[in-house]
């Protein structure tokens, strides 16, 4: 693993908008800790200086892959790569402190973690100081790729900012997302067996394109939002007469049960909506 040391800047960014005080009131409202425990953690990096860097670890002598991922503000990109020596790469760009961990040889565990440094402390008079709101205009961005050769487990989670997980290359084992604050769109691949998909959101929406033809089964829990699923899902559990602020229930493609290849996703929502889309 290497890394190399690019960029420092001590610019700091505009005040947030008011949304910010929204959200801690929604969290605080639906009993959403993470949520808040993400927007406190993102608004203390957001006092510190702008860095960039570079990952890299060499795909020599991997035969699987789990890739941990927590980001504690910025918007991710994952892509497979191919044809390449490397296994990772990351390009980001990033306010705090990243901690990376490799361990394994063959089965290669890679965790690259965000925080602020020194932990974080709500401090109500300070939160309520827009002046400390810097979570704006700052373009902080994780570009993330990981070779296909291998197969992969996913774990991912997220404080405030998008997220855009393209997967459809990938042997992809199993993936857990953790949403704070922000909209995720996943591209799932064909499942070589059962893939679990696990979410758990706070605020944002939720977008995931299954394979054409795939058998589905949508296990769904949502606080303040609803379920979009194509015409080919069969209720199984819950009933639309239950559905008011959010929704909860079961939902498959035909022959799900059969099926030696499907994929099984369990959504925990909070505020937002769950798109599947094939």
């Amino acid at each position: 693993m290497t890394r190399v040391e690019v960029y420092k800047s001590r610019r700091r960014s505009g005040c947030a908008s008011i949304l910010v005080g929204c959200l801690m009131i929604v969290a605080l409202v639906f009993g959403l800790g993470a949520l808040a425990t993400g927007i406190v953690t993102a608004l203390n990096i957001g006092q510190l200086d702008i860095e960039e860097a570079s990952y890299n670890d060499a795909l020599e002598g991997a035969e699987s892959l789990q890739l941990t991922l927590r980001i504690s503000v910025g918007d991710l990109t994952l892509e497979s790569m191919t044809d390449s020596n490397e296994l990772f790469t990351a390009d980001i760009r990033y306010r705090g402190t990243v901690e990376v961990e490799i361990s394994g040889e063959d089965q290669r565990e890679i965790r690259l973690i965000q925080t602020d440094g020194e932990g974080f402390n709500l401090n109500f008079p300070e939160f309520f100081n827009t002046r400390n709101w810097n979570t704006e205009g700052t373009q902080l961005n994780w570009d993330v790729r990981v070779n296909t050769a291998v197969p992969l487990d996913l774990w991912l989670e997220t404080g405030v900012g998008s997220a855009d997980l393209d997967l459809r290359d990938f042997t992809l084992n199993n993936l857990s997302l953790g949403i704070g604050v922000g909209n995720v769109d996943v591209r799932l691949p064909e499942p070589s067996g059962e893939l679990v998909v696990d979410i758990d959101g706070s605020v944002g929406d939720v977008d995931l394109e299954v394979p054409e033809e795939a058998a589905v089964r949508v296990e769904a829990n949502t606080g303040v939002g609803g379920v979009d699923l194509p015409g080919a899902f069969v209720r199984m559990e819950g009933s639309e007469d239950d559905d008011f602020i959010g929704t909860e229930g079961a939902w498959e493609t035909e022959g799900y049960d059969e099926a030696e290849t499907r994929i099984l996703i369990r959504f925990d929502g909070g505020v937002g909506e769950l798109s599947i889309r094939d």
